[in-house]
């Protein structure tokens, strides 16, 4: 892979293509779009339609449900990729019996309470997002991101998160991938992504030690530096 590679970053709940502002102004000799995560739930082949428009393999990188999506297209459309960067990913957000994962009952109790008091939905997960070394300037600017959306764009991401299951296709994964995840992860345990690792062939997992779930705002310089590497 080369640095040159196209690159389409997907964000995740609840966050514009802003919050990948800090890892493309790192990136300056790259090709870099930004596709919404609302737009590709709408429309499913919204990202293979984004990656059809040049002619050369792109690098997709993806952030938490933006990285579930990316993995969906990777899996679909893998010869329009040269690289796969999953971000805080998982093949699925639900634990299971036997997966690790989110509680259930807390993506539904807060897919209840998003339509009573939107707020506090989206300050409770901010604080949750960012935990443990966002501070509250970061906590703003995912606020101001958030707010952005429509109960209704929430909601749908919200049903994504609870409904996709990837795990049984993840080892078909034909494309070079990195898996990049905070050891303290709150949203999405790090077990999630090192179940992921071992299930897809070649996957290679980077652990960011006392780094949470909100990589792209906590951790800018870390993702600019294992997508250099990866894309060496």
């Amino acid at each position: 892979m080369t640095e040159a590679s196209p690159i389409l970053f997907i964000p995740g709940w609840g966050a514009t293509g802003q919050a990948w502002d800090g890892i493309r102004s790192e990136l300056p000799g790259s090709c870099t779009h930004v596709l919404g995560w609302v737009e590709a739930l709408r429309d499913e082949s919204a990202i293979e339609t984004a990656l059809s428009s040049r002619s050369e393999p792109w690098l997709l990188v993806g952030w938490s449900l933006g990285a579930l999506l990316a993995l969906r297209a990777a899996l679909k459309s893998p010869a329009l990729l040269r690289g796969l960067v999953l971000v805080s990913g998982t093949a699925r957000m639900c634990a299971d019996h036997d997966y690790p994962g989110a509680d259930p009952r807390a993506l539904r109790n807060m897919r209840a309470r998003l339509s009573r008091d939107p707020g506090r939905v989206l300050s409770d997960f901010a604080g949750a997002c960012l935990a443990p070394d966002g501070d509250e300037a970061l906590r703003a600017r995912y606020l101001d991101q958030a707010r952005q959306f429509p109960a209704a764009d929430l909601t749908l991401g919200l049903d994504a998160l609870a409904k996709l299951d990837l795990r049984a296709q993840a080892a078909t994964l034909a494309v070079p991938a990195l898996l990049i995840h905070g050891e303290r992860d709150a949203i999405i345990p790090v077990e999630s992504a090192r179940a992921l690792a071992e299930q897809a062939p070649g996957a290679r997992l980077e652990i960011l030690e006392h780094r949470g779930h909100a990589l792209p705002f906590t951790a800018p310089l870390d993702l600019t530096r294992l997508i250099r590497n990866f894309t060496a």
